[in-house]
């Protein structure tokens, strides 16, 4: 699973070649977030440390410089303050629940939780930091870093899944306002013609076509399956990674996308988005007002 939150398409790369080195990679899940490729980005060296990653056909410089890294990491993590949190709910919890508060699930996935903001608050800073990130930004986006993964996976015959991560209609609506919908609509096609045309074994999934999922209201209290319109439940995310592995009996079924769909998948995914607009205006206001466009007299 290379979906990493926040994660640049270079840093993607970088992560999925570390783990190839590793043991040989059959399959990649892909979650391709509209943003890694509206926004330029590079690698931070503060925060992305190229040595921590291990390299295919590494050289002997490359291999002394990971086992280094390995080591620095280890001993700073002997004195990190998520390991100290540990080790006290370690000490601090009976016999029946002595287990670390920040573990991941069995499966590898984890519960997103927050303590700082209401629900409420969590959907309006989304909504603001995604008409933010794009309303200055009218470049168009950007392919090839996810040219440069596909290609590597062609190489090293790995299996590629690329699923648009899903947003509800009120997160649409944020790119509609922002001037980025003919481009995020143009976007999907792009990313099928790169898929049909590519010598790897590669599917694309999306399912903003789901009423279920893109059309209820985000109301404190009320969301089975966003916490804040763009990041889903943990058990939402595992029905729909299960549906795409085979066939499920889930409601939260994704799409496979080709050129012979795309585009009547694109018309419900607008027609959903216009849909909840008439059947929510108190939430659109809301929505403009998150955003300072009743100031502007937008």
């Amino acid at each position: 699973n290379a979906s990493l939150p926040g994660a640049s398409l270079e840093e993607v790369q970088r992560v999925v070649e570390h783990a190839h080195a590793q043991g040989g990679l059959r399959t990649v899940l892909f979650g391709l977030d509209y943003l890694m490729f509206a926004n330029e980005s590079t690698l931070d060296p503060n925060a992305f440390v190229d040595a921590r990653w291990r390299r295919q056909d590494a050289g002997l410089g490359d291999r002394f410089r990971h086992a280094y890294q390995g080591v620095l990491d280890t001993w700073r993590s002997l004195f990190s303050v998520d390991v100290l949190v540990d080790i006290w709910f370690m000490l601090t919890t009976d016999e029946s629940s002595k287990r670390s508060q920040r573990m991941y699930s069995d499966d590898g996935t984890w519960e997103l939780t927050s303590t700082t903001r209401t629900e409420a608050q969590r959907i309006a800073f989304m909504a603001r930091q995604v008409y933010g990130d794009l309303h200055d930004n009218p470049e168009n986006y950007n392919l090839d870093g996810l040219a440069s993964l596909l290609t590597f996976a062609e190489a090293n015959d790995i299996e590629v899944m690329l699923f648009v991560s899903p947003r509800q209609a009120v997160h649409l609506q944020a790119l509609y306002l922002a001037d980025h919908w003919a481009r995020y609509r143009q976007w999907h096609r792009d990313i099928v013609s790169l898929a049909e045309a590519s010598d790897a074994e590669v599917a694309v999934f999306g399912i903003e076509d789901n009423p279920q999922l893109v059309l209820p209201a985000l109301q404190p209290g009320e969301e089975p399956l966003f916490r804040d319109g763009i990041h889903y439940r943990r058990g939402a995310g595992s029905d729909m990674v299960a549906c795409m592995l085979g066939p499920c009996a889930s409601p939260l079924s994704p799409t496979r996308l080709d050129s012979g769909n795309v585009g009547a998948y694109l018309e419900t995914m607008d027609s959903l988005r216009t849909r909840y607009l008439e059947e929510n205006p108190d939430s659109v206001r809301k929505l403009r007002r998150w955003l300072g466009l009743n100031k502007r007299g937008k």
